[in-house]
């Protein structure tokens, strides 16, 4: 639960989709022992913040498996996108819509891919402070050459929330970001964590099946 004077904010973790460059559920695959999916919940859990995980259709028969200790916490809510397979703005747009008519309240969302396990809480710590009730915060990394490399959470503030159950297609919400750079507060960290996702086993260090 947010302090008093803290903006009330929520987590959405993206975990709807195919898999397919991973050749087999990369949900599943253990990263140091705990399944990516699981590990996504890890950091919006531990901040206490209410959690919407989005999910195919045909997820709900493997609940257990997927979600682990997390299946039946308090903070964990499941919504599945049932056009999931036609891109992630379908599962976003899915996610949010939920999110805006369960609750009236909430003034952000700060949207997780299911597939970034070198994410740090201090990230998502520095992002949330940085939240503005009318703007979109992003987390960027300055690479080698100088340029900065967005990545994720993103943290969208409640205006914007209307525009992003309206997504569909594969994008996600780049072209929304692309449109409205003025609206973009960018956040320089120091950690590579933010863009590094997973599509392929090879690129877990250590990790196991």
């Amino acid at each position: 639960m947010p302090k008093p004077n803290e903006p009330i904010l929520v987590a959405l973790v993206l975990a709807a989709g195919s898999s397919r460059r991973f050749g087999s559920d990369k949900r599943l695959f253990a990263y140091n022992g705990t399944p990516l999916l699981q590990r996504s919940l890890v950091i919006p859990i531990q901040l206490g913040l209410a959690t919407t995980v989005v999910l195919k259709p045909t997820d709900e028969l493997f609940l257990p498996s997927l979600l682990g200790c997390y299946l039946h916490h308090p903070l964990l809510k499941v919504v599945y996108a049932d056009d999931a397979l036609l891109g992630m703005g379908h599962s976003l747009s899915a996610g949010i819509r939920s999110i805006l008519q369960s609750s009236k309240s909430v003034e952000g969302a700060l949207v997780f891919l299911a597939d970034m396990p070198s994410l740090e809480v201090k990230t998502v710590r520095d992002i949330i402070r940085r939240f503005d009730s009318n703007k979109i915060v992003v987390p960027t990394y300055m690479a080698t050459n100088g340029s900065l490399k967005a990545g994720h959470p993103v943290l969208f503030s409640r205006p914007w929330l209307k525009q992003l159950q309206k997504l569909s297609g594969d994008n996600g919400a780049k072209e929304l970001l692309k449109k409205n750079p003025e609206n973009i507060i960018n956040v320089a960290l120091d950690d590579k964590g933010i863009f590094l996702d997973i599509d392929h086993p090879a690129e877990v260090p250590g990790a196991k099946t």
